[in-house]
């Protein structure tokens, strides 16, 4: 099948990875193992010496702490795909092992014979990973097929038993144990893995099923350039990437940044500020996991003299309902203009706790004013819009961005999406991606990725609204 946009479910390796850090239980890998021997060998010129070694039973503990070193490698065109695992700590227990060893230091040789238990523990263990991932979308099937696990790195130390002579030939082991971990979590992992990704199909079914949608709508456009990679694999920091990591992990916004009292943002706002929400309802959480972004509702505030002799308003999208001035103060949802006062203490008494960030225009390190054409364009594009419809299912507007499907089918909006779009109006920003590319992740200053169509626009860092 046509892989292009299976790199970003690589997520969901993450996802199974993050599950395995939550399981306990998944951390004590215990292995009845036949004569696992391996022979190493030692030999210069004046000392040589050999090891034959072998247990009954092998134990790893610490898988548990694995997590991701290095942004993965992955070719879109064949589904393959290397990933680091970084460990901090490993420990190998070995009981009822036995060791032969032939040694010879000049004319004098020697044998030895041991037998018990050792334990062996490996700190700052990196361990690569190589595959391919299958999907199929018809059958909702995803899975990590010849996995292949290397132990590339790692501190050895001889923890328990051996006795002097074998701690202090520690370092001769290293590759033997480096060994010996590839091999064991070979067989463990790969299996751990598909099952947990089975798992999180499970989960994630209506999600699977938009993801599934929104490709077949761009495959049936024409689906992209050959040999052309899509911006959503691109990266994973700017607009239209997708984010990773994602499903279990929920950002949040930054508690030390600065603080500004309401009353003073009212006072001091101007057109084409910017307001962020962080809400706490299940709805805003969702979001929030999904674009991987601790807001989850952006508005641009509009001050000119045509809407309430420039008073303090809100231009958003939403699917919440307010009073509209432009409407007579209607109470609607949809897209709409409304007093910034009331949206934000509507919002809090919905959701108390929630957290409120401003963002001022600037231009070359001043406060930005937008020009009279720009004001005009702006006002004309509000009284064309006032009214539309929130999207239906964001979830599948935003997947739509990611796939760049140009044409949704319908004039559906969602809060970033017109926030971008109402920016590239009055050319602040430039038309280089669809609007609904965007999510309120692209409008925090965690991002700094907006595509400004002057290089001295930009807005300033978040500041938390307080009251």
């Amino acid at each position: 099948m046509n892989r292009t946009f299976d790199a970003a479910l690589l997520c969901l390796f993450e996802a199974a990875l993050a599950d395995l850090r939550k399981q306990p239980q998944w951390d004590m890998y215990t292995h009845k193992i036949e004569a696992d021997k391996k022979i190493t060998p030692v030999s210069s010129k004046f000392f040589k010496s050999s090891f034959d070694l072998g247990a009954d039973e092998f134990r790893i503990e610490g898988i548990h702490s694995a997590k991701i070193v290095d942004d993965p490698r992955y070719d879109w065109t064949s589904g393959r795909f290397r990933i680091c695992l970084g460990f901090d700590l490993l420990y190998l227990t070995v009981s009822d092992w036995h060791c032969n060893s032939t040694w010879q230091i000049v004319s004098r040789q020697g044998r030895g014979a041991r037998t018990g238990t050792w334990q062996i523990k490996i700190k700052d263990v990196q361990i690569s990973l190589s595959g391919v991932i299958d999907v199929d979308f018809a059958v909702s099937h995803i899975a990590f097929n010849d996995l292949v696990f290397h132990c590339e790195s790692g501190k050895v130390y001889w923890e328990k038993g051996g006795g002097a002579v074998f701690r202090a030939m520690t370092p001769l082991f290293a590759p033997m144990v480096r060994y010996i971990l590839s091999c064991k979590i070979n067989k463990i992992l790969p299996v751990k893995l598909n099952s947990r990704m089975k798992s999180l199909i499970a989960e994630q079914r209506e999600s699977f099923a938009l993801i599934a949608k929104a490709y077949t709508i761009k495959i049936s456009q024409g689906g992209w350039a050959q040999q052309q990679c899509p911006r959503a694999l691109q990266g994973f920091g700017g607009v239209g990437q997708y984010p990773l990591p994602t499903l279990w992990r929920v950002p949040e916004v930054d508690s030390r940044i600065s603080r500004s009292r309401l009353e003073e943002v009212m006072t001091e706002a101007r057109t084409g500020d910017l307001v962020l929400f962080s809400g706490i309802l299940p709805s805003s959480m969702r979001i929030k996991r999904m674009t991987q972004s601790p807001f989850s509702h952006v508005v641009m505030l509009i001050k000119e003299p045509e809407f309430y002799d420039g008073r303090c308003l809100a231009w958003q999208a939403t699917a919440s309902e307010h009073a509209c001035v432009l409407r007579n103060m209607d109470i609607a949802s949809g897209v709409q203009l409304n007093f910034l006062e009331d949206v934000i203490e509507d919002y809090l008494q919905e959701a108390p706790g929630s957290v409120i960030a401003f963002r001022r225009f600037m231009q070359d390190g001043n406060r930005a004013d937008f020009s009279l054409d720009m004001r005009k364009k702006l006002v004309q594009y509000i009284r064309l819009m006032d009214g539309k419809p929130y999207t239906d299912n964001m979830d599948l507007l935003y997947l739509l961005g990611l796939f760049e499907v140009e044409d949704p089918g319908s004039e559906n909006y969602y809060c970033a999406g017109l926030v971008a779009e109402s920016l590239m109006k009055v050319d602040v920003l430039d038309a280089s991606f669809l609007q609904h590319q965007y999510t309120p992740r692209d409008f925090s200053s965690l991002q700094c990725s907006l595509p400004y169509k002057n290089n001295f626009y930009y807005h300033d860092s978040d500041i938390i609204l307080v009251e």
